[in-house]
């Protein structure tokens, strides 16, 4: 009887236990099956056929190179579907926060235009908008009736105005009199 010779890896591929344990294990299973056959009490069938466990022995080691070969292949294609996932959780995080942005900047626009149309409603002219700080409808139309009201109440004076209040000019219609003429002229008035 010879030995089997190992099983030599191509160029490039590790030569690894694996293939022996699959070989040792293919051994025990026919080994095993020629066994359990044994019951027809046929002795011919007791004898270990060397060339049969070396067929069956390289049919399994085809078959595990075989799969390690296709595990290699699928091992980037898997590693591509866990990067994929993982871009996918990403950008549906990138998405959440865009959405976030994207309705913070919805309410300003719908504040700055519920203010524009409460100023509009009032009567205010645009550049007083700026002053109305108000987010509900109600709240804003009401600070903005307010400001309307007060503008009017600028703009049309309730009294006339009074010019002859305020700091008065000397006049000098006539003679320009000194305090000395002044005081004489009390004098003779007693």
């Amino acid at each position: 009887m010879s030995t089997p010779e190992p099983n030599s890896a191509p160029e490039g591929q590790e030569n690894t236990d694996t293939d022996d344990e699959a070989a040792q294990q293919a051994l025990a299973a026919l080994a095993a099956q020629e066994a359990g056959s044994d019951d027809d009490g046929d002795e011919d069938d007791d004898k270990f056929d060397e060339s049969k466990a070396r067929k069956r022995i390289e049919k399994v080691t085809r078959e595990a190179k075989n799969l390690r070969d296709r595990i290699r292949q699928l091992e980037p294609l898997a590693k591509e579907a866990e990067q994929r996932r993982k871009e996918g959780q990403t950008e549906a995080q990138r998405l959440a926060e865009e959405k976030a942005a994207l309705e913070v900047e919805l309410a300003e626009l719908r504040t700055a235009n519920i203010r524009r149309e409460a100023a509009s409603t009032a009567g205010l002219p645009a550049e007083f908008v700026e002053f109305i700080t108000g987010a509900e409808p109600e709240e804003a139309l009401a600070q903005a009736k307010k400001l309307a009201k007060a503008m009017k109440a600028a703009d049309s004076p309730s009294q006339k105005p009074d010019f002859r209040q305020g700091a008065r000019g000397t006049s000098n219609s006539g003679s320009s009199m000194t305090q000395d003429d002044l005081i004489r002229q009390m004098a003779r008035q007693r």
